[in-house]
């Protein structure tokens, strides 16, 4: 099952992904990078408490 996420960006965040995202530079070194990266265990929760976290974030600014 997937799920989506939605991240507001200002006008200058969005342009500064997109520009990140432009395929630039050698591919084979970003192919390496992403293989090495793969290949981490980096500490992170299950995709439902993460969204949990996330709203409850989100909630915990929103004026009432």
């Amino acid at each position: 099952m997937s799920r989506r996420l939605h991240v507001p960006l200002d006008e200058a965040e969005l342009r500064a992904a997109r520009e990140a995202a432009a395929p630039r530079g050698d591919l084979h070194e970003k192919v390496r990078a992403i293989r090495a990266a793969a290949g981490c265990s980096f500490p992170t929760p299950d995709i439902d408490e993460m969204l949990g976290e996330i709203e409850r974030g989100y909630l915990a600014r929103t004026p009432e």
